[in-house]
């Protein structure tokens, strides 16, 4: 069942009592493996903007993107502004990349949104390509919204963004996986405190 834009009061609040949670990703590590086997990969992450992961990412691929969506719908929201806009600043040209990691980008977007974003991924990604995204549960929720901090052994820290306040969408996994139909699923995981990933393939 969709939960809609849970408010930006109760992220606040929740972001001041999280305990925060490591995760070790098992999207992730499929991920680098795919990237390591292209040897000249190129991929995008939508952010939020994280040096760690600039640093981390760049050490692993070809040529690295970066492109704070998150921190891009949180302004357009502020001013009113239409969040169709947000996506012409993925300008790349279609099949230009090996991967997209798109983190929990998909639970602050309406599903109109996602299907846009959906799309235009599939436009970007060479066929074979591998988009990631995670989804929340209400119990990963309470953690905040989170920039993920990539270590060694592919595991990952939150690391709190205080001034990006987003509305929040609860999905489960069939709906996600309807929204992402653009994308063939590869594997999906379950972690103890409710965070799911999934890694997509592009046809």
């Amino acid at each position: 069942m969709l939960r809609g834009a849970i408010s930006a009061g109760r992220g606040k609040k929740a972001r001041e009592t999280a305990t925060v949670t490591v995760l070790k990703s098992m999207t992730l590590e499929l991920f680098h493996q795919s990237m390591d086997q292209n040897g000249q990969a190129a991929i995008l992450d939508l952010g939020p903007i994280c040096g760690e992961n600039i640093n981390h990412l760049a050490m692993k691929v070809k040529r690295l993107y970066v492109c704070d969506v998150y921190n891009g719908i949180h302004r357009r929201l502020k001013q009113d502004q239409p969040l169709d806009d947000e996506w012409k600043q993925l300008d790349f040209a279609d099949n230009s990349l090996d991967g997209i990691l798109a983190w929990d980008l998909v639970d602050h977007l309406p599903d109109e949104q996602v299907l846009h974003l959906a799309k235009k991924c599939k436009d970007m990604v060479r066929p074979g390509g591998l988009v990631a995204i995670m989804a929340h549960s209400e119990k990963s929720l309470l953690e905040g919204i989170n920039a993920y901090v990539i270590s060694g052994g592919n595991r990952l820290t939150p690391k709190l963004q205080p001034d990006v306040n987003l509305p929040v969408f609860i999905r489960q996994n069939r709906q996600v996986l309807k929204l992402m139909l653009p994308f063939t699923p590869v594997k999906s995981f379950v972690y103890r405190n409710g965070m799911r990933e999934f890694l997509f393939r592009r046809p």
